[in-house]
């Protein structure tokens, strides 16, 4: 297959990736945090782009000072090469820490990136200063209307907030790992049905 093949194989997988860990995540938002469900799946979207975005910056800034068989492992698991080996870290204790570590850090830059979507999403209250008000953007109102919200819940919603963001995480990592898995069960059999 083609370099151009693989790189396209990649973005479709990724693309597929992507719509099941919004779907999972903004679903989870909105059943746990009784946000609306467009709020919900704003906050999905923007988080998951943003973290995928990171994501793939830090694996392209740390692949070059591996080794080269890590490697070549690293690039025959990412693009889902057609002579895909069992990789040497699958049956060791350090690809269970590597996952525990991208979970950890995933669900931080969710936390973070929920933080700074609600700083920037909710302005401060408009000072009017004619006697008219304006009428104000339906989408600023839904924005007003959830931050009164989450006032409301006070320093409590905080912890709610972490442990949402964690389930939410868990629960789309898992789902995209078992996407993953069967895709490369697919590719196997797909091999040995051509042999």
């Amino acid at each position: 297959m083609t370099a151009i093949g693989l790189w396209m194989r990649l973005l479709l997988i990724q693309g597929l990736l992507l719509l099941v860990t919004i779907t999972i995540e903004s679903w989870v938002l909105h059943r746990k945090q009784q946000w609306s469900q467009r709020i919900s799946v704003q906050y999905g979207t923007i988080n998951n782009l943003f973290a995928t975005v990171l994501g793939w910056l830090v694996f392209f800034s740390i692949e070059p000072t591996l080794s080269t068989p890590i490697q070549e492992i690293l690039i025959k698991l990412s693009l889902f090469d057609e002579e895909f080996q069992e990789p040497v870290l699958a049956h060791n204790a350090l690809f269970i820490l590597i996952y525990m570590a991208i979970f950890l850090g995933n669900a931080i830059v969710k936390r973070i990136g929920i933080g700074l979507l609600q700083n920037l999403l909710s302005p401060p209250e408009a000072v009017v200063t004619s006697t008219s008000t304006p009428a104000a953007p339906k989408i600023y109102l839904s924005y007003k209307k959830q931050l009164a919200k989450n006032r409301e819940q006070g320093p409590d919603n905080l912890p709610n907030l972490n442990s949402t963001i964690i389930i939410a995480t868990f629960l789309s990592q898992l789902t995209a790992c078992l996407i993953l898995l069967l895709l490369i069960n697919y590719l196997r059999v797909r091999n040995w049905v051509h042999l």
